[in-house]
């Protein structure tokens, strides 16, 4: 039997289970068996009687004014930019044709006025901040935002006659707002700014980075006129990098661009207008560039300003810049009758000249030097492990500063030099000779031996006698003080009897020890040598290999690294 749940009342005998209650239910208490079937229901209650209500008076409907699309409407801005903003996004021409800007007296805000309906400003005023004003009665009144228009001055809000507003131009506006910064993007074609002495080097880098380079001199005049200054045009040069194919600039280079203060790096958007890198206008560039019309605009920040461009020259290749040691003139071609036959003549051969060329693995083997740069030679290398082991050779107005092994450090002074060889053959960083010679035709033109060193320059060509080189410390370590000899009485007779009997006739003074010959600075056989002698000796000589064993005996081995790199250029290893 199942179990009736707590609390259910038990199901009246012919209704269906589940019935929902539609039935009525008995009253609380209990159940009398009624024989017969079901109860009577009672009698039906009386309906109460509808009385007649009369209908109320009709309405008279009150019109609601839809919006007027008529009503002059403004915004008022607080700054410039954002006035720039909206004015930019009102439809027109894109010389801002339907559009006027005003300015109040006292420089409180901007006002923009345009042909559109009410609800159109206000969608647009919203998005950029502004305050919308209907014209009433020659009043500029506030709007409250929704519904219809204002008819008339409210007493307590603030009214602006349409008469006190000061008719600007667009040009105006662009001025006040300025640029903005934004996130840089990539280039495919930067345009740069800059003074004549920095072009040949930024024209040379972005040559070895594989871009194409271009350049012009520009004439730049101000773009917004000044009643009261004149219009002096700046003449700089105008240098145009771009990518190859689908590429973009390095980011690197631009950032390096960038950095250097006389240098302007811009974007170009169309053919009349350049914005600064990383700057932008609240005017979309489209309409900035309508209103430069025949013209090209220049838009820079304050560092750089704002100008009108006017080329003075062509584009010519940045490859012009790349400087060459001598010209090489054009020649028609020749030919002449050898045999009855037709042959061309053979070329004359070139004279050898140093040309700029990359260096990229070249370290630094010697300096040359003038008598300036051998001034601070003392201050630059006093307590460094350099003065132990450089040699200065003296020439008639230069000087050649060597190391066994190389100096193999860049210094301040001087002109850094490599060993080309074979020898002791020099040439400045990022120089090589032009045409190419090999080593054995280096070593029978220049003659370079251990006891000359040979400098190749563009210009001209420097011989140093190594001989005569001295300890580079030497020009800086001048005489001892005043040495007093402390001789026991004993010694000094016995010196003086020797001395008498050597010379007797006391024509030469007694000769001191060869012992205080290093400390009276007199001349002597010399100071000992050093390992370091025997190794730059080799070198000299041309045996390479047992340099660097020295070297790298001495626990030298960057000397080491670099003598053997130079033997394996100039091919002086045993196969």
């Amino acid at each position: 039997m199942a179990r009736r749940r707590r609390g259910s009342q038990p199901q009246p005998p012919g209704q269906p289970p589940g019935d929902g209650g539609r039935h009525q239910r008995p009253p609380t208490g209990g159940i009398q068996p009624v024989d017969g079937g079901m109860p009577p229901l009672p009698p039906a209650l009386p309906r109460p009687r509808l009385r007649a209500v009369e209908p109320p008076p009709p309405r008279i409907p009150v019109p609601v004014q839809p919006p007027n699309p008529e009503a002059r409407a403004a915004s008022w801005f607080r700054t410039a930019s954002a006035a720039l903003a909206y004015a930019g996004q009102l439809p027109g021409d894109d010389r801002g044709a339907g559009v006027r800007c005003f300015r109040e007296p006292d420089g409180r805000g901007w006002w923009v006025m345009a042909d559109l309906s009410l609800e159109a400003v206000r969608e647009m005023s919203a998005a950029t901040g502004g305050r919308v004003h209907v014209e009433v009665a020659g009043v500029l009144v506030r709007d409250r935002g929704w519904g219809a228009p204002p008819t008339r001055t409210a007493p307590s809000g603030r009214a602006v006659p349409l008469d006190a507003l000061v008719a600007v131009q667009l040009m105006d506006l662009i001025r006040a707002a300025g640029l903005r910064t934004v996130a840089p993007v990539p280039l495919r074609e930067a345009v740069l700014f800059l003074p004549g002495p920095q072009v040949p080097t930024v024209v040379r880098r972005a040559l070895d980075l594989g871009l194409y380079v271009r350049f012009r001199t520009v004439s730049l005049t101000p773009l917004f006129s000044e009643p009261s200054a004149p219009e002096t045009p700046v003449v700089t040069y105008e240098v145009r990098l771009t990518a190859e194919g689908e590429a973009v600039l390095p980011g690197s280079l631009v950032m390096a661009l960038e950095r250097d203060p006389f240098t302007l790096v811009c974007r170009r958007s169309g053919d009349s207008l350049l914005m600064q890198h990383r700057r932008s206008s609240p005017l979309a560039d489209r309409r900035l560039e309508a209103l430069a019309g025949s013209g090209v605009w220049l838009l820079a920040d304050s560092v750089h300003g704002c100008a009108r461009l006017r080329a003075l020259g062509d584009f010519c290749d940045g490859a012009a810049l790349v400087t060459r040691s001598e010209d090489c003139p054009l020649t028609n071609v020749t030919t002449e009758l050898v045999g009855g036959e037709e042959a061309a003549l053979a070329p004359a051969p070139t004279p050898v000249t140093v040309v700029r060329a990359r260096t990229p693995r070249a370290a630094v083997d010697a300096v040359l030097l003038d008598a300036d740069d051998c001034a601070l030679l003392p201050a630059l290398l006093q307590g460094r492990p350099l003065a132990d082991a450089a040699l200065l050779t003296e020439g008639r107005d230069r000087f050649l500063l060597t190391a066994p092994g190389g100096v193999l450090e860049q210094l301040p002074v001087g002109e850094s030099l490599y060993c080309l060889g074979p020898g002791t053959l020099f040439l400045p960083l990022g120089h090589r000779t032009q045409p190419l010679l090999p080593p054995t035709a280096r070593k029978r033109l220049f003659h370079a031996d251990a006891a000359t060193a040979v400098v190749l320059q563009p210009q001209s060509t420097l011989v140093f006698d190594l001989t005569l080189r001295r300890p580079v410390w030497d020009i800086w370590a001048g005489p001892l003080p005043e040495v007093d000899v402390q001789l026991p009485a004993e010694a000094a007779d016995g010196l003086s009897i020797v001395a008498d009997l050597l010379t007797p006739e006391r024509t030469k003074p007694p000769a001191p020890p060869r012992a205080l010959d290093r400390i009276l600075r007199r001349p002597g056989p010399g100071l000992p040598r050093t390992w370091r002698d025997d190794a730059y000796d080799a070198e000299l000589a041309g045996d390479l290999e047992y340099a660097a064993d020295l070297h790298l005996r001495n626990h030298n081995p960057l000397g080491a690294a670099r003598l053997l790199e130079r033997a394996a250029q100039q091919d002086t290893l045993p196969r």
